[in-house]
């Protein structure tokens, strides 16, 4: 009897060894995995930055820069509208 139970002592050493082993693979992988999800992240951030960024400037500064360059040619249609209308 005792044999069966350093037999079964080896064997649950023999295992705990495999679970250290396998647990440091994972905690391996999921150190990588977490990794990744951080680059991930950044990477979509910068991504809608330079989306969203050149669409709010254009919204700011697009409505005067028209404004102040097409108003003159709107008034030269509109005034010259009355020339055609005389021919």
């Amino acid at each position: 009897m005792p044999e069966d139970k350093t037999m079964t002592s080896d064997e649950i050493k023999s295992l705990l060894e495999e679970n250290l082993k396998l647990s440091k693979e994972i905690q391996a992988t999921s150190l990588k995995i977490r990794r990744y999800m951080k680059i991930r992240m950044i990477l979509g951030i910068i991504w809608i930055i330079l989306i969203l960024a050149p669409i709010i400037l254009a919204l700011i500064w697009l409505p005067p820069f028209l404004e102040q360059n097409l108003g003159p040619i709107f008034e030269l249609l509109n005034g010259n509208s009355d020339l055609f209308k005389n021919l």
